[in-house]
């Protein structure tokens, strides 16, 4: 699948072409605003993930399974979702 970059550098900032942006009414439209939203999402399902992935490894961690399957599992998705975080929060994305 193709990826097709909707922001190019101009002058050192940014821009966004206006075939991907529509203002209306209620504020802006768009391909561009509509691949935010999805980038915004997938942001804010990292963040809810990691709080329910600590809270499973604490629990797996009272039951004294910090050596089982499920504790290793669960930890390797905590460290995959840190990773990313840190990747986008690098680029200052947050």
């Amino acid at each position: 699948m193709a990826y097709t970059r909707l922001t190019e550098n101009k002058e050192g900032s940014p821009v966004v072409s206006k075939e991907y942006i529509q203002e209306d009414s209620s504020g802006f439209r768009g391909e561009a605003v509509d691949r935010l939203a999805k980038f915004e999402d997938v942001y804010d399902h990292l963040l809810i993930s990691q709080e329910n992935l600590s809270q499973k490894l604490e629990e797996l961690q009272q039951q004294g399974k910090t050596q089982s399957h499920q504790f290793k599992e669960t930890m390797g998705k905590k460290l995959m979702n840190s990773m990313i975080i840190s990747l986008l929060e690098s680029r200052g994305l947050r």
